[in-house]
């Protein structure tokens, strides 16, 4: 599970939040950054990833604690794994061809 990236929304119900809920996964690819493109905009920069630590409720050993990530997803907005800013660049064109499909895209 270390190597999976989850998007996750907050679930409300007329202004209540109930939860939370996994959007879509991708996985992690070693040496390459998770790279955000702004559709409208054309922005590309790295996503930030929040990392927080949760405990296990089992105690098997008194390190028992698990690394948990997420990601605060924004309305259009392209989610995918590049080596740096420029391939990140080329990938969102072919994605805009039909040529490449490993990634996510948050609509409105």
């Amino acid at each position: 599970m270390d190597n999976i990236e989850e998007n996750i929304v907050d679930q409300s119900i007329d202004g209540t939040k109930i939860g939370k809920k996994v959007v879509a996964r991708l996985k992690h690819r070693p040496g390459h950054i998770l790279f955000e493109i702004d559709v409208i905009t054309g922005n590309i920069k790295p996503a930030e990833i929040k990392l927080t630590t949760v405990e296990s409720s089992v105690v098997i050993s008194p390190s028992s604690k698990k690394v948990s990530k997420s990601l605060a997803i924004k309305p259009d907005t392209v989610y995918l794994y590049s080596l740096n800013r420029s391939n990140a660049a080329k990938k969102f064109f072919k994605i805009l061809e039909g040529k490449f499909f490993d990634y996510i895209y948050m609509g409105k």
